[in-house]
């Protein structure tokens, strides 16, 4: 795709994505473990490994919505750090996402990569917390609950109070994530549930709570969060971990999920080029760890 003496970036083989969920996994990093598919599958996912000779030293992905863009995953193996390794492919990722059309961009960002965004044109938007706690239900620790027998759910819900936070139609991404997930609803009893979340697994005994909205006023934030919290607890045994990444919620709310488990602060930073600021109120919760939405 693009060549500099014995450097290149191109896309990435099933080998590129083994060798950077094996980095990732050293950095701690919580990789989906259907994620690379996911790119490979969307039509609006991109992903670009950069290379010098055969060997790959850094990996970033890219998913481009109906008029905005992600950047995840930028990722660069230690010994190749503070050459440019990184800038260089996060740009070829924003030329691509230009070439489609697309100026409004994301990205959720460290506080060491936010100098190099900002250097980028990136601005700072709104902290991200993370939230974890353990399952509720009284099931065996020896499997999680068959969640993929409620695909067939409607997402009609989601999708709407999700156009509605992003002003935009994500429905390929959220199409692609629900089949192992379960839309959790709160109050439980439809047609007015005042918020929504998609329960979806992450790895072996880990979920992700997201995308997390207040649907019932979507331009509105949420009052509460504990009992859609321990809904979606309720669906998993005291085994598994429950993750949430929460844009920016209140002091109050703050409270209220430290008390439902544990609550990491300062981790990550939501970052916008080109965008008016956050999302409409309603977003509680992001639909991924950070790479996608």
């Amino acid at each position: 795709m693009k060549r500099h003496g014995d450097e290149r970036i191109d896309w990435p083989t099933a080998g590129d994505w083994a060798w950077f969920c094996q980095l990732a996994k050293q950095e701690g990093w919580q990789v989906p473990t259907g994620e690379p598919a996911l790119y490979c599958r969307l039509a609006g996912g991109r992903a670009l490994v950069l290379r010098r000779g055969d060997q790959p030293v850094g990996l970033v992905t890219l998913l481009l919505h109906e008029h905005s863009g992600w950047i995840g995953n930028l990722l660069v193996a230690p010994a190749w750090r503070g050459q440019g390794c990184g800038g260089r492919l996060f740009r070829q990722a924003v030329r691509l996402a230009r070439q489609a059309g697309i100026r409004r961009l994301w990205l959720t960002a460290s506080h060491q990569g936010q100098p190099l965004y900002q250097r980028l044109g990136f601005e700072p938007v709104a902290g991200m917390l993370r939230w974890q706690g353990r399952g509720l239900a009284q099931q065996s620790t020896d499997a999680l609950p068959a969640l993929a027998a409620n695909d067939s759910q409607s997402l009609t819900p989601l999708l709407a109070a999700d156009r509605q936070v992003w002003g935009e139609d994500r429905q390929q991404l959220l199409a692609a994530l629900a089949p192992t997930g379960l839309l959790v609803q709160q109050p439980a009893d439809p047609p007015a549930p005042a918020q929504l979340a998609l329960l979806q697994p992450v790895a072996a005994g880990v979920w992700l709570l997201g995308p997390w909205l207040n649907s019932g006023a979507p331009t509105s934030a949420p009052q509460q969060l504990e009992p859609l919290l321990t809904a979606a607890r309720q669906r998993l045994p005291a085994s598994a971990l429950l993750l949430a990444d929460l844009v920016q919620p209140a002091p109050p709310l703050c409270a209220e999920l430290a008390r439902c488990g544990q609550l990491t602060q300062g981790v990550n930073i939501l970052m916008g080029q080109n965008v008016a600021g956050l999302p409409a109120a309603g977003l509680i919760a992001l639909a991924s760890l950070g790479s996608c939405g």
